[in-house]
């Protein structure tokens, strides 16, 4: 769907990039933000199952995880 292609682009700008390089974990830790944003009472849903699979499917869909072979 070609309205949908500026939404995927910046995600399929990178689906290659760790060929040929080390792929390195970012330890990364969001508690001060949450404190804060719980503080101020803000608050959103999770995020659904539903969802989740439908935005995986769209993925599939794409062949966004082609390049990295059978699981």
């Amino acid at each position: 769907d070609e309205r949908l292609a500026p939404q995927l682009a910046s995600l399929l700008a990178y689906r290659n990039i760790c060929k040929g390089h080390q792929i390195s974990e970012l330890r990364a830790s969001n508690g001060y933000t949450m404190q804060a944003l719980y503080r101020l009472h803000f608050n959103w849903p999770l995020v659904e199952r539903r969802y989740l699979n439908s935005f995986i499917s769209s993925l599939v869909s794409l062949g966004f995880f082609d390049d990295f072979g059978d699981w």
